[in-house]
């Protein structure tokens, strides 16, 4: 079975691109909502624990972790000791049940593929772009968009022409919809003739 990293940047349309792969029948992990259900279960009591000021009852206020998290910079590390080994295990689980299930490929859409090392850990790279006017449009577009925040997120994040370095396939989402989805048919049927 062949694993896709799929990755982007902020409006680059990722999300639409994952929607296409599913849609053409492809298991998709998407790794935010594995990190979402992390701090409402499974890793609440420590999270709770290493930050006491972000714990409610059903689980972490991502606001108060955050400001916790921007407060000092071994804060960070310390909270990717307890989440990242956490991800990773979801990330064979799913792996490993996609295979039993008989799927020849899987998904994993993972925002900071290249930056965590999840691109060493994935037989093929997906990396969605669309031209920076475009990226513009789409981020102005967003309500409550908050544009320091993604200039700061922006600085965790390698660049684009590294990450298309590293990339097996592009994904030009600023051509419209359909032209996206002929690149993402175009994918699956090249990784049906490789498995």
């Amino acid at each position: 079975m062949i694993t896709i990293g799929l990755t982007g940047s902020i409006a680059s349309g990722k999300s639409t691109t994952v929607a296409m792969f599913a849609a053409a029948g492809v298991p998709v992990q998407d790794a935010d909502a594995v990190v979402h259900g992390l701090y409402a279960h499974e890793l609440a009591p420590q999270l709770q624990a290493l930050v006491p000021s972000a714990a409610i009852t059903h689980g972490i206020d991502r606001t108060a972790l955050r400001a916790w998290v921007q407060a000092a910079p071994e804060n960070l590390a310390a909270l990717e000791a307890i989440v990242h080994p956490a991800v990773q295990a979801k990330r064979q689980q799913f792996i490993a049940d996609c295979a039993a299930k008989g799927h020849r490929m899987c998904v994993l859409d993972v925002p900071l593929l290249f930056e965590v090392g999840v691109n060493t850990q994935v037989h093929v790279v997906v990396l969605t772009h669309a031209a920076p006017d475009v990226i513009a449009q789409r981020l102005a577009a967003r309500p409550n968009f908050d544009a320091a925040l993604h200039a700061k997120l922006q600085t965790r994040q390698i660049s684009f022409d590294e990450k298309r370095k590293q990339a097996h396939f592009l994904v030009d989402t600023g051509q419209g919809m359909a032209y996206a989805q002929t690149a993402v048919h175009n994918i699956i049927r090249c990784l049906h003739y490789i498995i």
